[in-house]
């Protein structure tokens, strides 16, 4: 097979040939062009050799890394826009990394870049290069990447011999492991299983991909994607070896840091340091490669005028430049996610890392226990376990230790474990034992009995005494969460469960809670600071565990929910109290702490 150098200028002519289905003159010029004829390389005289040997000219092309002369030949510039400034990011940097992210704005290429990257990757081995797109609805994957990449398969300046079909392109149909597949997350799914099983296997000797086959996950609209997949995703890397045998690549609009996309693309100093104006690419805390395509710097915002169809347009940006500071500024505008506080959420990241720590105790100790039981089928029976007592300090999850000017009486989560779902007597058994293992007696111990709840709640406080129980609609208690505030939780909230979901906030704030490092919080305290809540009638609602799991695609937050019980039972029934301003404690409120609730007073 000739060499070439990449800066030939002839490839507009190229294709032009190409697209006429000139095929054995495409050939003869590529022989002239290339030294073929001289090296005594002669090209065929029928259509049929003519094409195959297209096809295995374009394979040497990609081989060799020319990726952008291999699109422009197969669909030209004006298809693939091989010198638009996020092209040519994609074009740098997908091949260079195994783990890469795109944030992007609105309408600025993402998914097309891609899906373009993607097929051309395909076309260099396709018998044995396995791409699967992963997509929130089959209807939606149908729309964006899957379509783009059928697309750019069928109208490829060169007959390239795949099967097309509506969920499946492959240059082999009988091969379901190897080719491009669309697999599709109903809603409600939480995906585990989808991408069981995928790993390479043993291939002929190939000089430059070896022994084994390829790998690669296209995530479209990532941040929709349940985590489920994202576990499955891990899995999938745990057989990454270099950077081109496994990549997964996935693409959102950015809108919620809590969620598995933005969590992984997070960056080392985290998001606050993030600058709009020069962060466009970095490795982030978990080693994915993200890349940031801002809707502030694409050509046709930059110039006011139209240069690339499709994209987002100076009009279109204009409309969000008007919201300037809204979430939606932000994620659809800049390609970057709304800063802390533009989403209304129960709990700041910011404080629930403050919150990482355990208490250096003085004296004895009591332990409590809080246990929120499944309320439908899918939830999970989970138990928070805490110790309260007097600190002088506490240490961080990094061993640094902050001691108070005056010691406190406080409250440490210790553990939150889910347990073994069981009939009404056998799980109402079990709580109870943990309780005798622990020493906690029956008033230290909070119980779900919200809805189905009631039977287990009505059985244990028989057999074990004067247990608190729960029921998360119930009102809100008179007893002020932070001696500061200026007003009772009934004035503030329309039920309990919003009341123990702040408190946790507000605790943790104050430096009155703090999670201990077996709780593993850092693995779910996205149920803690991704829980949303809207005013109502001047009072605070938190969103509801059903609408939670909708708008997440996560499970239900029965932990974050075990620990606002466990809090729940030390405000009601021990004599705790936290607090901003010490001088409050003394005093009463004589300079109350303004929180965000406060000053929602009168909206809604």
């Amino acid at each position: 097979m000739p060499t070439f150098e990449v800066d030939d200028p002839f490839w507009p002519h190229l294709r032009k040939m190409l697209r006429a289905e000139a095929y054995i003159d495409t050939s003869k010029v590529l022989a002239n062009n290339f030294g073929g004829t001289k090296a005594g390389w002669m090209p065929p005289s029928t259509r049929v050799g003519a094409v195959r040997l297209l096809r295995s000219w374009i394979q040497a092309v990609l081989l060799a890394g020319h990726y952008k002369v291999a699109g422009q030949v197969l669909w030209g510039d004006d298809n693939l826009w091989v010198d638009q400034r996020f092209s040519m990011q994609i074009w740098e940097k997908v091949p260079k990394y195994g783990e890469i992210m795109i944030l992007g704005a609105g309408s600025v290429g993402k998914t097309y870049g891609l899906a373009a990257w993607n097929v051309l990757d395909f076309i260099v081995d396709p018998l044995w290069t396995s791409v699967k797109v992963v997509s929130v609805t089959q209807k939606h994957a149908e729309a964006n990447a899957f379509a783009n990449m059928s697309k750019f398969l069928s109208s490829s300046a060169i007959p390239l011999g795949m099967n097309l079909t509506a969920s499946m392109l492959t240059a082999n149909p009988t091969d379901k492991r190897h080719g491009i597949s669309l697999i599709a997350i109903p809603k409600g799914d939480k995906g585990v299983g989808r991408l069981q099983g995928m790993h390479t296997v043993p291939r002929p000797m190939h000089p430059k991909f070896g022994t084994q086959s390829r790998i690669r996950v296209l995530m479209d609209e990532a941040e929709e994607i349940p985590e489920g997949v994202w576990k499955d995703i891990d899995n999938v890397l745990t057989g990454k070896e270099g950077t081109d045998r496994i990549k997964v690549m996935a693409s959102a609009n950015p809108r919620r840091r809590e969620g598995q996309f933005l969590r992984r693309a997070e960056p080392v100093k985290g998001w606050r340091d993030l600058d709009l104006e020069e962060d466009e690419f970095w490795i982030s805390k978990q080693n994915w490669a993200v890349l940031r395509f801002d809707g502030a710097k694409c050509e046709n915002v930059v110039e006011k005028k139209l240069l690339y169809a499709g994209l987002q347009t100076w009009d279109g940006y204009k409309r969000y430049l008007m919201m300037d500071g809204s979430p939606e500024y932000f994620t659809m505008a800049r390609g970057a996610p709304p800063p802390q506080g533009s989403i209304p959420t129960v709990c700041s990241p910011v404080i629930l890392d403050q919150a990482r720590g355990s208490y250096i105790f003085v004296g004895a100790t009591t332990y409590v226990s809080a246990t929120d039981l499944a309320f439908t089928g899918v939830d999970a029976v989970v138990t928070a376990i805490g110790k309260y007592g007097m600190a002088n300090g506490y240490k961080n999850w990094d061993g640094t230790v902050v001691k108070f000017e005056k010691q406190r009486m406080v409250l440490e989560v210790v553990d939150v474990f889910e347990m073994e779902k069981k009939p009404t007597e056998e799980i109402s058994a079990d709580i109870i034992s943990n309780a005798r293992l622990m020493n906690i007696d029956a008033d230290k111990l909070a119980l779900d009995r919200t809805g189905n709840g009631q039977g287990t709640y009505d059985v244990t406080k028989s057999a074990y005494g004067n247990i608190l129980g729960i029921s998360f609609g119930e009102k809100p208690s008179k007893k002020r969460i932070l001696e500061d505030d200026k007003m009772s939780p009934q004035d503030r909230f329309h039920k309990v469960n919003s009341e123990m979901a702040f408190a946790v906030s507000y605790w943790a704030e104050a430096g009155f809670l703090k999670f201990a490092a077996k709780t593993d919080v850092d693995k779910w305290d996205y149920e803690i600071t991704d829980r949303r809540y809207v005013v109502r009638s001047n009072k605070i609602e938190v969103e509801s565990k059903d609408n939670y799991k909708a708008r997440t695609g996560r499970g239900s937050p029965d932990r974050a929910d075990s620990v606002g019980m466990l809090l729940h039972l030390v405000r009601m029934r021990e004599s705790i109290r936290a607090y901003i301003l010490e001088k409050n404690m003394r005093t009463g409120v004589e300079k109350g702490y303004t929180s965000e609730i406060d000053q929602l007073e009168g909206l809604e």
